[in-house]
């Protein structure tokens, strides 16, 4: 998916940015005029992300079901496809919720005094940006493993419940 690349670049700069400066106090001067769109974009992308890797899980899993039924040779393979769609699916998910929580570091650098942030807060901010982007960067990796399922096999169902009654009346009528 095109929305994990965006995330994965997105937090290969924002690294570079929160891991670069060092110094408490020069990253408290430039960093609060940022939070606030850095964290918002990322919110919107996320949210994005989220939705899509879902709804890609659901659509290979529908998929898998259909196959299992039709004992399709191709199972495996898109039994692989399910299973990565799926561990991606649980690594968006994990920064979408610190992204909730970072939130709160965000409202503490913009709206309040940046100098009232300690040093156990700034570390733990610079903690939950890693994990989150981590996470984004593997689950990024992930979905470009399994890029060309979608050109491998057909994702439309072998069966649809609610066409059987079109499908009688067309042998009917034949």
């Amino acid at each position: 998916m095109n929305i994990l690349g965006l995330l994965g670049g997105m937090s290969v700069f924002h690294l570079i940015v929160v891991l670069g400066v060092l110094d408490k106090t020069t990253f408290l001067k430039f960093y609060p005029l940022y939070a606030r769109r850095v964290n918002a974009i990322f919110l919107i992308f996320a949210n994005i992300g989220v939705v899509l890797c879902y709804a890609i899980t659901l659509i290979y899993q529908q998929k898998l079901s259909d196959m299992k039924k039709n004992m399709d040779t191709n199972t495996p393979k898109f039994k692989h496809y399910y299973t990565v769609s799926s561990i991606t699916l649980c690594l968006m998910f994990i920064p979408w919720a610190l992204l909730f929580y970072l939130s709160n570091y965000t409202n503490a650098m913009h709206y309040r005094a940046p100098s009232g942030i300690t040093d156990k807060q700034l570390l733990a901010f610079r903690i939950l940006y890693i994990i989150s982007h981590i996470c984004y960067l593997v689950a990024w990796c992930l979905s470009s493993s399994i890029a060309d399922a979608h050109e491998d096999i057909c994702l439309e169902p072998e069966y649809d419940e609610y066409n059987d009654y079109a499908l009688e009346e067309d042998r009917v009528l034949q």
